[in-house]
């Protein structure tokens, strides 16, 4: 699809310098504003995009359609000039992915390994902090370990777009300003 937007120029320039001057000012002025329209009233957004592969993807199981699909994709990509935002695209997608399937990733930063127990304990805990904070139903908890021999004790962790910071350092911290507001 291509876009056509008749510009408002004069047939024929002034023999004026100034008057040519300013024709270039409103003949640029105009290529600005026709790139604007496009941009914020024709092209889709980035979530326009992320929604349309998710429609498209949703149901889809054999690996072929699905390929297709994605293929097909970056051709609208390409042909919108967007090719650009295909990183930002699909990285954000991932997240719009995961969160439409009930997907929480949890990446815990602490010293040590956590045991199963304490997987479990955290696992049940992130259940009832979601049942708290949201109605979205959860069918699956990735957690991923990131051992930092540098913290002390305690861990921190981020569950989607939330750090809870319960690291002894932390703690310290918090520790230190409570004695010297009292002071």
């Amino acid at each position: 699809m291509k876009f056509y937007f008749p510009l408002n120029l004069p047939q024929t320039l002034p023999p004026h310098p100034h008057s040519i001057l300013n024709n270039k000012k409103v003949f640029l002025a105009n290529i600005i504003f026709t790139n604007l329209i496009l941009i914020f009233f024709i092209m889709p957004t980035l979530k326009q995009y992320i929604t349309a592969l998710y429609e498209s993807l949703k149901k889809e199981k054999a690996i072929d359609q699905i390929d297709q699909k994605i293929f097909n994709f970056v051709k609208i990509l390409k042909k919108n000039n967007q090719l650009k935002l295909k990183t930002k695209i699909f990285l954000e997608f991932k997240k719009y992915w995961e969160e439409k399937q009930g997907i929480i990733n949890v990446f815990i930063k602490s010293a040590n390994p956590m045991e199963e127990r304490q997987k479990n304990k955290l696992i049940n805990w992130i259940i009832a902090r979601n049942s708290q904070l949201t109605n979205k139903k959860i069918k699956e908890i990735k957690i991923k370990e990131i051992i930092n021999k540098n913290l002390i004790g305690g861990m921190i962790l981020k569950i989607e777009n939330s750090i809870i910071d319960n690291s002894i350092k932390k703690q310290l911290e918090k520790l230190k300003e409570k004695i010297s507001h009292r002071g």
